[in-house]
């Protein structure tokens, strides 16, 4: 009975998001200019590449921010891949609020990082625990952002081009410090 319960449910779900409306981008894309300023009076952790400690601030050479702070070690461990890669010229770990994506209705997403890479590419990174990312939430958020990524990039007025990455704990920690291979192993 719980497995036909959960079965139902599941299909209600699945239906329902088939026939809610979806995030409409009709407005103009406004640009505007990063002005990367965050004040933190978390204690900093000189060693970001030991064990993880929550609450902590971590130091980067590319982070736009002078400090960063992360939710989880695996959040952390993708800001050691950016940081370290060669392939990385720069990157940001984002706040509540800093990239709102609409991905149901009156809902936001707010992604991990910002990511550019040395063809300017810029990417957006969420980084999800192993049993997390088949969710449907976040299926529902990848495809949002990634609406987002293509509507931002085929604006005139935006030079760069603009793609999305989901990552789970396993991508991070196969990719073994590797750009390239996190690209390949995330959806």
């Amino acid at each position: 009975m719980d497995r036909a319960v959960a079965n139902f449910i599941s299909l209600l779900n699945v239906e329902q998001r088939r026939f809610t409306a979806k995030p409409q981008y009709d407005e103009v894309v406004e640009i505007v200019t990063l002005a990367p300023v965050r004040f933190s009076k978390r204690e900093v952790e000189p060693d970001r590449m030991g064990k993880h400690k929550r609450g902590a601030a971590y130091e980067y050479a590319k982070s736009l921010y002078a400090e960063d702070w992360f939710d989880s070690g695996t959040e952390r461990d993708a800001a050691n891949l950016l940081d370290n890669g060669n392939d990385i010229s720069w990157w940001m770990r984002l706040q509540t609020g800093d990239l709102p994506i609409l991905w149901a209705q009156g809902r936001e997403y707010h992604p991990d990082f910002i990511a550019c890479d040395e063809a300017g590419v810029r990417w957006i990174i969420e980084v999800k625990s192993d049993k997390e990312l088949p969710s449907d939430e976040v299926q529902a958020k990848r495809e949002a952002a990634k609406r987002w990524a293509n509507h931002v990039s085929a604006d005139e007025r935006v030079e760069a081009q603009w793609r999305y990455l989901l990552v789970s704990e396993n991508h991070v920690s196969t990719a073994k410090g590797s750009w390239p291979a996190l690209k390949g192993l995330g959806e």
